[in-house]
């Protein structure tokens, strides 16, 4: 008896609960403010939904863009790497080249220096035996001035043979190291780089400055005078 009681109690709580909810979604639909409320609820979610899809557009958008950007700086990078790599092959080839142009020149210097040394070691060679040969022209000059102004006289003559035997020998001897007579010859004009004026004379008929007469020979080494003619000069 006390279950069916329990049993009845609880299907009239049940009954009354639907009733209540029956009533409450009867009386929602039937107020105006509430459908508007929900109007305006869909709206604000939909409103909320296009906004945050806006944003992922706008997000996804931008990240397109800077991905674009990465790749054009990547791209712009890659180009300055391979400028300053072709700037490092020219410097390069400029450096080689200045490099090889100032070897040139440094071997043209060294080659100009050497053949100055040279040519100065040459020289000092050349006129090396000058002052030796200087006394041995003296010498033969002395002899020559003895033969050419020594006396009639058979016995001194043999003795003038012998001597010029000797002066022969030693003209040999300057000729074979570059030495030569300088040819001068009577009525020359008198030149002060090849002779020295032992005394001058009135000769008639003969102009002023001209050689009258040669006292002593005057000889070159090579190209250069070392003993001058001792000459007489006309007035």
């Amino acid at each position: 008896m006390e279950n069916k009681q329990k049993d009845f109690g609880k299907d009239k709580n049940f009954t009354k609960k639907t009733e209540q909810s029956t009533n409450t979604e009867t009386n929602q639909q039937n107020n105006p403010n509430h459908e508007i409320k929900k109007d305006l609820s869909i709206k604000k979610d939909l409103s909320i939904k296009d906004i945050k899809n806006d944003k992922v557009n706008e997000l996804q958008i931008e990240i397109t863009n800077l991905k674009k950007e990465l790749e054009t700086k990547k791209q712009s990078i890659k180009n300055l790497e391979n400028q300053i790599q072709d700037l490092n092959k020219t410097l390069v080839i400029k450096v080689n080249d200045k490099a090889k142009e100032a070897q040139l020149r440094l071997d043209e210097k060294i080659k100009e220096y050497q053949i100055k040394f040279e040519k100065e070691v040459f020289e000092i060679k050349k006129y090396a035996l000058k002052d030796k040969i200087v006394d041995l022209i003296d010498i033969i000059n002395n002899f020559e001035l003895a033969v050419n102004n020594s006396p009639n006289n058979p016995e001194i003559q043999n003795y003038l043979k012998g001597f010029a035997m000797f002066s022969s020998m030693f003209k040999n001897y300057l000729s074979d190291n570059g030495v030569k007579e300088i040819q001068i010859n009577v009525n020359d004009e008198f030149d002060p780089n090849t002779m020295d004026p032992f005394e001058t004379v009135e000769v008639k008929g003969t102009k002023p400055n001209l050689v009258t007469k040669v006292i002593k020979k005057g000889y070159k080494l090579h190209d250069r005078v070392v003993k001058h003619a001792v000459v007489q000069v006309s007035k």
